[in-house]
């Protein structure tokens, strides 16, 4: 059974390289006929080189994301932190989905650093300031953790009444 989710994470990481790698070489491609009358050339050479770019770091995103969740199935890690909640089967599930959550939360936070901080400032997108992302995280967090515990709740009180 680990080895058949092992391989879904696999396969799941592998269709989101494809997607992302496609979309990184058809950012070489020249402007489309239809476009050269909406957008100037040097404009369109800056979206591309953008889209090339963020592209580029969703892959390794993809890569780094599907390598720690390999390396956490492969070590027992979900387990290990879900017996610790041994005598509650619900809250091991709880528990397994909190470690997810935590590693995306930091890996997405990261991603969405150099997306923001970095690429969008190279190319003059982003507006905001390092304040401002940080504040935009945590409200993002509080959100988040509310919205989960609201479906968590909803599927506790469905649980219990079976």
């Amino acid at each position: 059974m680990k080895i058949l989710v092992i391989l879904l994470a696999v396969l799941g990481a592998a269709y989101s390289l494809v997607l992302n790698i496609v979309k990184y070489r058809s950012a070489g491609n020249p402007t489309p006929e239809n476009l050269r009358d909406v957008y100037d050339a040097e404009t369109y050479e800056k979206w591309k080189a953008y889209s090339a770019e963020h592209s580029r770091l969703e892959i390794v995103s993809t890569l780094v994301s599907c390598v720690i969740t390999v390396v956490l199935l492969s070590t027992n890690a979900y387990a290990a932190f879900a017996s610790l909640f041994a005598p509650y089967s619900h809250l091991r599930l709880l528990a397994v989905l909190l470690v997810e959550a935590m590693v995306d939360a930091v890996i997405g936070t990261a991603i969405s650093y150099v997306s923001t901080m970095v690429i969008e400032e190279k190319y003059g997108f982003n507006r905001s300031t390092m304040k401002t992302f940080i504040k935009d995280k945590i409200r993002g967090l509080i959100v988040e953790l509310a919205l989960s515990l609201a479906i968590v709740c909803l599927l506790w009180g469905l649980y219990s009444l079976m």
